[in-house]
């Protein structure tokens, strides 16, 4: 059974009806890794905040501290948005950043971007998040770990948010958000927006007024016939 591990927690996905081998699945994880301690059922996410409908067979938190590439993330798996998958895309974002930019992160979660951004790069990070229990997790994340730039963390709607304007603005914003027309004004002539949404296969990328493609990554697949991709795009 395939699962994904976020700190010491396993998440699996078990098919619906076979809720007699869930303790089954659970244990075999176990014995296959030993630095597991929790594993966790996944259903799927919703609302707004894309929390994760989960159901605990071994252990009795949802919570962890997840290491990656030496940062230190702690991350409620239930309560706040965490993709362990994204690591790579984090990892491509962090090589763009210029040092000394002044840089703003809608729908900030637990801080997952500010932090990989901050821990090597000199730069001075806004950090938008509407989410009181990944707000929380946030500031002791950015408490727990040594960085060399600075992250502000704002408990704030995104869609509500005027702070001026950036050299880069990044918006990770959940499946189904067009947030483009209240994040355009933020970005400086000049400067860049790193804008993550979703496609079909059927469907051309969307043309972004006053704003020039400079790469687009396409990520994973999300669904059936829907992809997952960030728009690199500076303004003109």
């Amino acid at each position: 059974m395939r699962y994904a591990k976020v700190g010491d927690i396993a998440l699996v996905r078990i098919p619906e009806g076979e809720e007699q081998t869930e303790q089954e699945i659970a244990h075999a994880i176990c014995e296959q890794d030993t630095s597991v301690k929790v594993v966790l059922r996944q259903f799927g996410r919703y609302g707004e905040f894309r929390k994760q409908k989960v159901k605990v067979l071994i252990g009795d938190r949802t919570d962890t501290i997840h290491t990656e590439y030496g940062v230190k993330i702690h991350v409620d798996l239930q309560e706040t948005y965490f993709s362990e998958r994204e690591k790579t895309e984090r990892q491509r974002l962090k090589n763009v950043i210029v040092p000394h930019e002044k840089i703003l992160v809608l729908f900030a979660g637990v801080g997952v971007i500010p932090l990989m951004i901050a821990k090597e790069k000199d730069v001075d990070i806004t950090a938008v998040e509407k989410n009181e229990k990944a707000f929380s997790l946030m500031k002791e994340n950015i408490e727990m770990n040594s960085l060399e730039g600075l992250i502000n963390p704002i408990l704030q709607d995104a869609y509500t948010f005027e702070g001026g304007e950036f050299d880069r603005v990044i918006v990770p914003q959940p499946y189904r958000h067009h947030s483009f027309e209240y994040v355009k004004s933020l970005v400086k002539v000049k400067g860049f927006l790193h804008y993550y949404t979703w496609v079909t296969t059927q469907q051309d990328i969307p043309a972004f007024p006053g704003f020039c493609t400079v790469e687009t990554k396409t990520l994973f697949s999300y669904a059936p016939g829907v992809w997952k991709i960030c728009i690199d795009m500076q303004k003109m």
